[in-house]
């Protein structure tokens, strides 16, 4: 019936409702700085959205859902397909070995959601750098042989040997994302993904506060749209050459458009 309706609608009129949808969620405001943004901001509760995730991720491990992102529930395969391209080249090109340390990664949803294709890998440790609490309800509830949680990036390195960094959706929620990059490529990966990061569409950065569905979670928070080139010449001026540049999955919106890449070190 939708498409029906749809076939009605003139285009124009398609892409003004389309701005109504998402003038109610997603990014509003154009701040001078990250505070006044916080400001504006009702913030969130950090108990509430780790136990959603843990409840989620119980019922992914007692097969009542296919997978879990960002605290929803999926029940049926839906595959990143960029992303897992990204993690099996860099497997391939270090003889089907992968240590990955997947920074801010939850409680291991990418691992969960990408075990099928995960398990050819001959050697897997994935390694998620996480805030205290998830770290504890990960270590106690979900770790395994092949994934692990630690507190710090030092932590890790005690243990693994780590050949790729991986940030998925996370940077833009950090207050000074490029100092956080400064400080973690020092330690030299090799490779460094960059999955589902959203970009102004215009050339200019731009500090906006993100109004999350209460469907996921009640929640606003502030939120970085980078322009794109300057954060690729970031990596390049740190000796990292981009190897693949490719659309995520959030898709793209009027504002903005969601970029994945791949970063090699020279």
């Amino acid at each position: 019936m939708k498409q029906l309706i749809k076939g009605f609608i003139p285009p124009h009129v398609l892409t003004q409702l389309k701005k109504l949808k998402t003038k109610k969620y997603g990014w509003h405001g154009n701040y001078a700085t990250w505070q006044e943004a916080e400001k504006e901001s009702e913030g969130y509760d950090k108990q509430i959205i780790v136990e959603k995730v843990r409840a989620s991720l119980k019922k992914v491990e007692h097969g009542e859902a296919v997978f879990e992102r960002d605290s929803v529930l999926f029940f049926e395969e839906d595959f990143n397909w960029p992303f897992l391209t990204s993690i099996l080249y860099v497997a391939s090109k270090n003889e089907s070995q992968l240590n990955v340390i997947d920074f801010g990664g939850s409680l291991g949803s990418s691992f969960f959601q990408n075990q099928k294709f995960l398990s050819g890998i001959s050697s897997l440790n994935w390694n998620v750098i996480e805030q205290n609490h998830f770290v504890e309800i990960g270590k106690n509830e979900f770790q395994n042989n092949q994934l692990k949680f630690y507190y710090t990036i030092d932590e890790c390195f005690q243990e693994q040997k780590p050949n790729c960094l991986l940030f998925s959706s996370m940077l833009q929620y950090v207050e000074n994302p490029y100092q956080l990059l400064e400080g973690v490529l020092k330690y030299n990966f090799e490779t460094i993904i960059i999955d589902r990061m959203p970009f102004n569409t215009k050339k200019a950065n731009r500090i906006c506060v993100q109004k999350v569905n209460p469907e996921i979670y009640d929640a606003s928070y502030p939120c970085h749209l980078l322009e794109k080139e300057s954060f690729v010449n970031f990596f390049r001026k740190n000796n990292y050459n981009l190897h693949a540049e490719f659309s995520a999955i959030d898709g793209d919106g009027i504002d903005y458009t969601y970029k994945g890449f791949i970063f090699e070190r020279v």
